[in-house]
């Protein structure tokens, strides 16, 4: 099991290192939240979407049937990402391997932060984090990787 857990950490961090956008802003975020938004109805997939740039949410949907539960798994998951500087999937993983949480280990208010796949950080090149792209709505994998597809297929256009 925790060998999985290792090839999962090695996939996404591998990933991540790809994942890296020359500039971002209002019209990248309106691209890929449309990206994102296409695909859920295509799939007909019940989610929400989040995207924020310098703590400002520049895009933001909900699916019929989705409910302020979904509202309270993105703003957790936007925080873990925010505190963590990484996915909110890779930290997932990493207490899953630790057999802990974030409460216990690191005293975050579960109220305020998951460790629970589903959002990721926007990286620019020779700058950093400036940001988040969040899904909640489908399990934690799904929703990362919707996420981690999206942005790809937005880098290579």
């Amino acid at each position: 099991m925790n060998q999985d857990i290792y090839n999962e950490l090695d996939k996404i961090k591998k990933l991540h290192d790809t994942l890296v956008f020359e500039q971002f802003n209002h019209d990248t975020a309106w691209d890929i939240g449309n990206r994102l938004y296409e695909r859920a109805k295509r799939e007909q997939r019940v989610i929400t979407i989040s995207i924020v740039l310098h703590g400002h949410k520049l895009f933001y949907y909900s699916f019929a049937n989705t409910s302020p539960s979904n509202d309270q798994w993105i703003m957790r998951k936007e925080n873990t990402v925010n505190h963590f500087f990484r996915s909110s999937y890779e930290v997932a993983l990493l207490m899953q391997i630790k057999k802990d949480d974030l409460a216990h280990r690191y005293g975050l208010s579960p109220e305020r932060y998951v460790a629970s796949g589903g959002s990721v950080p926007i990286l620019i090149r020779n700058t950093g984090i400036v940001g988040t792209i969040t899904v909640s709505g489908m399990t934690q994998e799904e929703d990362h990787y919707f996420i981690t597809d999206s942005i790809e297929s937005y880098l290579k256009k």
